[in-house]
């Protein structure tokens, strides 16, 4: 069966793979910032010699970096960061606010945030992330100017508007905890900001394609712009959102 896919893949979008369960394609991951924050905290700790599993424990879904990291050694998952999250770690991995934050919230001593937070400790675990986390062999620059290009966010906004009550209530959770940043559509400032907007595009860009021996595209986030209407993203988008080991697992083929 397996060699006769490989005859036909040229004419099979990944989209449609997903319900080709009995072949051993492995998914391909898209990781998003919040995941990259996590696997930078975690190296971040690991320099003052203690152990950040404590510190992630109260939401399982803080610990996903370390299973998407094992998963991409095995050759289990294709892992791939986006452009617009390159960016985005960079931008927090040198403004510093953000990881001092969390740092003080887990394990951290005071002397410790002010030790890490020095020097190039910051810049070398980012590129350690950067490295271990951007393994997809097969990515080509072109993806993600084509993703921009192909007409595709019309296809989005029409989705995201047809679930505006979901997306209402994730803005009203994101605004009780801050001033989040929202996209404008039909009138409603309620919908996933840009740079989300630009990762579900690639992500349905890629899934239309028939890319190699992929099975499926996968958002590997917590954010509940994705998590919360996952099974509708797969069904209507094209792609997946995990956004822990569990779900992730559900996508794995021996």
């Amino acid at each position: 069966m397996h060699s006769l896919f490989t005859m036909k893949r040229g004419d099979i979008p990944v989209r449609d793979r997903r319900h080709l369960r009995h072949l051993p394609l492995p998914p391909l991951v898209l990781v998003d910032t919040n995941v990259l924050v996590d696997a930078l905290l975690d190296r971040l700790i690991r320099e003052t010699g203690r152990n950040l599993g404590a510190g992630l424990a109260i939401d399982a879904s803080r610990d996903m970096h370390h299973h998407l990291e094992r998963l991409g050694r095995e050759g289990k998952i294709r892992l791939f960061i986006p452009d617009v999250v390159k960016h985005e770690l960079s931008s927090i991995a040198k403004g510093g606010d953000v990881l001092r934050h969390r740092l003080h919230e887990m394990v951290a001593s005071p002397d410790d945030v002010l030790h890490l937070m020095e020097g190039d400790m910051v810049q070398e675990a980012e590129a350690a992330v950067m490295k271990a986390f951007d393994t997809w062999a097969d990515n080509e620059p072109r993806f993600e100017e084509e993703a921009r290009a192909d007409g595709r966010r019309e296809q989005l906004e029409a989705f995201l508007i047809d679930h505006k009550d979901i997306y209402d209530e994730v803005s009203a959770m994101k605004r009780m905890r801050g001033s989040p940043k929202r996209t404008m559509l039909d009138g409603m400032d309620i919908y996933p900001e840009s740079e989300d907007l630009d990762i579900m595009c690639l992500a349905m860009h890629l899934a239309s394609m028939p890319l190699q021996d992929l099975g499926a595209v996968l958002v590997a986030t917590r954010d509940g712009d994705f998590s919360l209407v996952a099974p509708s993203l797969i069904e209507h988008l094209g792609f997946g959102a995990v956004r822990s080991a569990r779900q992730l697992n559900e996508w794995i083929r021996a």
